[in-house]
């Protein structure tokens, strides 16, 4: 059912800022927020370019989880102002 597939995907992405809030600092500005962003699209259009038998939903799975993260933490930065909008 697609409400569980939602609840997984939530559930995937706060692990994944839950690593990176571990791994990386904020982003210091929204330019340096944009790079990080544009740069995990890059990596899911890297994915989707690829001919339909080579693509690996996996991979997409991931870079859209990493980009929801992205997003997120920028929210989050955003709303405590640590973030130079």
């Amino acid at each position: 059912m697609i409400e569980d597939d939602i609840d997984q995907a939530l559930a995937d992405v706060a692990v994944e800022v839950q690593i990176a809030a571990a791994d990386f600092p904020p982003a210091h500005s929204s330019h340096e927020l944009y790079g990080i962003l544009a740069g995990e699209m890059a990596e899911f259009f890297d994915e989707v370019r690829k001919k339909p038998h080579m693509r690996g939903s996996l991979a997409m799975r991931g870079a859209l989880a990493q980009i929801a993260c992205v997003a997120i933490r920028g929210m989050a930065a955003l709303d405590a102002e640590t973030v130079k909008r």
